[in-house]
C-alpha cells in the first residue's frame, strides 16, 4: 500500500515509462523493492505492420467534404490481436487530435474541421506492446466564389 495523503491509503498507483523495445527484448519485468518480481510482460517477436489504403496521400477532395473514410490493412506476424488509434491534424501535422483510441475495427470516419485545406491523419497499430504508425496527408480544395456581374 502507498500512502498518498495522511487520511487516504491507495491500493494501486498508475505510472507510465517509455522503454526501448528493440527486437532483442523478449520481456519486460516489473521489479519492486528488494528485487521482488512484481509482474512480467512477454513481448512479441515482431511489431505489427500497417498500410493506409484510403485515402492515398496527396488526394484532393471537393470543397464540401465534411468527413473522410479512413481504411487500412494491418497484420501481425505473431498473430497477436491488434488495436488501432486514430489521430487527426487540421494543420498538416503541426498539432494532433485523438479521434479514436484502441479500436478493433480497421476503418474510421474522420470528421474534418471546416475552413481548413491541408489535413493529415495518423493511425497507430499496437499488439499491446509493440506498435507502428501510418500517415496520410490530403487536401480539401477551397470553394471559389466568382462575382456575378450583370449589365
Amino acid at each position: 500500500m502507498v500512502a498518498a495523503h495522511p487520511d487516504t491509503v491507495r491500493q494501486a498507483l498508475t505510472f507510465a515509462y517509455q522503454i526501448d523495445d528493440g527486437p532483442e527484448v523478449a520481456r519486460i519485468d516489473l521489479v519492486g523493492p528488494g528485487e521482488e518480481l512484481l509482474d512480467t510482460l512477454p513481448l512479441s517477436a515482431s511489431s505489427p505492420e500497417i498500410t493506409l489504403t484510403h485515402p492515398v496521400s496527396g488526394v484532393l477532395f471537393p470543397p464540401a467534404t465534411a468527413s473522410v473514410d479512413l481504411a487500412w490493412d494491418a497484420r501481425d506476424a505473431d498473430g497477436d490481436d491488434l488495436l488501432y488509434s486514430v489521430f487527426y491534424s487540421p494543420d498538416d501535422g503541426v498539432t494532433w487530435l485523438d479521434r479514436s483510441l484502441e479500436q478493433s475495427e480497421s476503418g474510421h470516419r474522420l470528421a474534418l474541421q471546416p475552413h481548413t485545406t491541408r489535413h493529415s491523419a495518423k493511425v497507430i497499430v499496437t499488439d499491446g506492446v509493440r506498435s507502428r504508425e501510418a500517415l496520410v496527408r490530403f487536401t480539401v480544395t477551397q470553394q471559389l466564389f466568382l462575382p456575378n456581374i450583370t449589365r
